[in-house]
């Protein structure tokens, strides 16, 4: 965690630009917006040092949202991977000035991008947004005792909640928060949220924080034994000693060589040479490798926080002036001891998933039944998970041993689900 008595406000300074009022409208309410430019222009005499010679410092730019006659202020970058890069570029230097960092540190963080940002292209980063009737539908024969449906996760109703009991939750959640006509992937979320609001979660062992954020955004765990140790060693070096031969690519064959369809960088890692030795294991080094991504996950959230905190010292604070809103950059922000160091903002991927139980973060950053809730969402969100990906499996094993007639009846009935939720709705609607 970042010291919380350093100084980082001599590492740039934040400009307030631009200002305008607009009028934003939400679910038949108005309200006027007041709306900023936030520039914050690093400081070159103490992080060019830090940086490669010659390299250009450009302005990180943030919006500024604040309600009319009031002191609460949203702050938010354009994206939160264009976040991450600017926190690439300035964190590591801010963190190593600190002393948080050695030099050390910021030299492995090059190679950890590049991990990390190809975790992100690879099948153990969790993609689902469970947004549609697609995402509750097995795909497959149902003949028999086995459900044309996914299972859902067991709230306290007293019962199991299918997924129109699911559906109906939902439009009952959403008429209560003033959402007349809700889509159906507000349905599913308000559904899924008053049915963890239901039910009595706990928050999980402080020991296990971090591990629970990494089950909400990858698939895949690492066992960090002995032999597990040095094994990851190796894919390191390799990879380091790979990555160096093609830095000076163009960046387009780059990109082919490390995201491409048929990218050779797990061959070049595991395949025997006079560099590396013998060969290594294609499957473990792949798991090595998603377990490198996360470190370097875990490394940029630190640089986030500290890039963050150089935003807010370096003259933000003289807008964001209401404890609220100061509470509410932190927990976006700044390393939080309840997600394991993790600023909530990295966890953008879920943040569609659990938008309400964040939204009740934000207003009570401090309220441990809001946690409660959040954990509980993460944990709903792990589950369907699971199921979704047992359902796919046993679909891909059963393409194997159905005939075209079985798999064209299959897909008929997937449609006919589909078709009747449809209907639904816009029965709804009318």
């Amino acid at each position: 965690m970042i010291a919380a008595h350093a100084d980082f406000s001599e590492f740039g300074t934040t400009e307030i630009r631009n200002r305008r009022t607009t009028t934003v409208t939400r679910y038949s309410n108005s309200a006027q917006i007041e709306q900023y430019e936030a520039c914050w222009r690093p400081n070159p005499r103490l992080l060019a040092k830090s940086m490669p010679k010659a390299q250009a410092l450009p302005e990180l730019r943030l919006r500024c949202n604040r309600l009319a006659d009031s002191d609460q202020v949203r702050v938010a970058p354009s994206s939160v991977a264009d976040l991450v890069l600017y926190a690439k570029l300035y964190g590591g230097p801010i963190l190593v000035q600190t002393c948080a960092w050695s030099d050390d540190d910021l030299r492995d963080l090059h190679p950890l991008w590049f991990l990390y940002q190809k975790s992100l292209h690879t099948h153990t980063s969790l993609k689902r947004a469970f947004r549609s009737v697609k995402d509750f539908q097995r795909r497959g024969n149902w003949s028999g005792q086995q459900s044309a449906e996914l299972e859902l996760p067991v709230f306290e109703y007293g019962d199991r909640v299918n997924l129109r009991r699911l559906l109906q939750l939902g439009y009952e959640a959403c008429q209560k928060v003033g959402i007349q006509n809700p889509k159906m992937r507000e349905k599913i979320r308000m559904g899924l949220y008053a049915g963890v609001r239901k039910t009595s979660y706990q928050l999980p062992d402080p020991e296990t924080f971090l591990t629970r954020v990494r089950q909400a955004l990858y698939s895949d765990s690492w066992t960090s034994g002995s032999n597990e140790t040095v094994f990851l060693q190796q894919v390191w070096d390799h990879f380091r000693y790979a990555l160096a031969k093609h830095l000076d690519e163009p960046q387009e064959r780059f990109d082919e060589w490390l995201f491409g369809a048929g990218n050779t960088v797990l061959t070049q890692i595991t395949q025997k040479s006079k560099a590396h030795g013998e060969a290594l294991d294609r499957s473990l080094a792949s798991q090595a490798m998603t377990e490198l991504g996360w470190r370097g996950f875990v490394r940029l959230s630190e640089c986030v926080a500290a890039l963050m905190r150089a935003v807010m010292e370096g003259g933000l604070a003289n807008l964001v002036i209401s404890e609220p809103s100061r509470n509410a950059f932190g927990l976006l922000y700044y390393q939080q001891e309840k997600l394991g160091g993790i600023p909530l903002c990295m966890l953008q991927p879920r943040i569609s998933f659990v938008r309400d139980a964040v939204s009740d973060l934000l207003e009570s950053p401090q309220d441990e039944n809001a946690w409660e809730v959040f954990y509980g969402m993460l944990t709903c969100y792990s589950i369907l998970v699971r199921y979704r990906r047992e359902a796919d499996r046993e679909m891909k094993n059963r393409m194997f041993t159905l005939g075209d007639y079985d798999n064209q009846i299959a897909d008929k009935n997937a449609q006919d689900l589909i078709k009747d939720y449809a209907d639904d709705e816009e029965d709804e609607e009318e």
